[in-house]
């Protein structure tokens, strides 16, 4: 079923449907997370898009599909991929600062209320999603790029990373700009909520790696029907 050289090197169009499936899918969950409450979260279209949709099948997979890409990009040299890195986690940041930043000076605009527009802003503008993990996960796979690692040693070293993660899962520093920061690492949960630790490196690194190793074969596979 797998050829010796990659004999798939084009667009594979059912990922890149996929992904953009997953990304109108993360919209909608988000949709309903921020707009039911916490107990309408266990019934009905909101228990199935916060739990079934937002759960194996929302970012998980998103995270899985950016791996697979990575080896049919072309800009994977460890110099390029660094610098995609650094741009997709400062897209990571502007994206903050149009989700939460400017809707929280306009809630404090309208109703004068400190206490939730301004205090919360500070950690939710630098918290920890999606596209700031994205950006690290490309940062970190430049610099194994760079030191030669097989596709087994990357997910071994994301193992690694998942065990760690889950020994200091739920940490707080009680400082905030090093919850803050840390937030992006490993998960970071202090009174009130109010550090963004969705999505840290250390979690998710792991799925990145099995995506990629899944592209690796993607690329050899001889017969896509049977392998699917």
């Amino acid at each position: 079923m797998f050829a010796k050289d990659p004999v798939n090197t084009s667009r594979q169009e059912e990922i890149d449907l996929a992904k953009a499936v997953f990304v109108v899918q993360l919209a909608i969950i988000h949709m309903f997370v921020e707009c039911t409450t916490e107990k309408g979260l266990y019934f009905g279209l909101p228990y199935f898009f916060d739990s079934i949709t937002g759960g194996p099948f929302g970012a998980p997979m998103t995270i899985f599909a950016m791996g697979i890409g990575l080896n049919y990009s072309r800009r994977r040299e460890p110099k390029l991929l660094l610098k995609r890195g650094l741009i997709t986690w400062m897209i990571g940041w502007l994206h903050n600062i149009c989700k939460v930043v400017i809707p929280s000076i306009i809630g404090y605009a309208v109703t004068g209320d400190g206490t939730r527009y301004v205090i919360r802003t500070f950690y939710l503008a630098f918290g920890n999603d999606l596209l700031q993990f994205a950006g690290l996960a490309m940062m970190v796979m430049a610099g194994l790029e760079a030191l030669k690692f097989t596709k087994e040693k990357t997910l071994i070293f994301g193992i690694v990373l998942l065990i760690i993660g889950n020994l200091t899962d739920g940490a707080d520093f009680h400082q905030p700009v090093v919850n803050v920061i840390m937030g992006h690492f490993i998960g970071v949960d202090v009174p009130g909520e109010l550090v963004v630790s969705d999505f840290p490196l250390f979690f998710w690194f792991s799925v990145y790696a099995l995506g990629q190793i899944f592209g690796y074969y993607l690329m050899r596979m001889t017969d896509k029907d049977k392998f699917y």
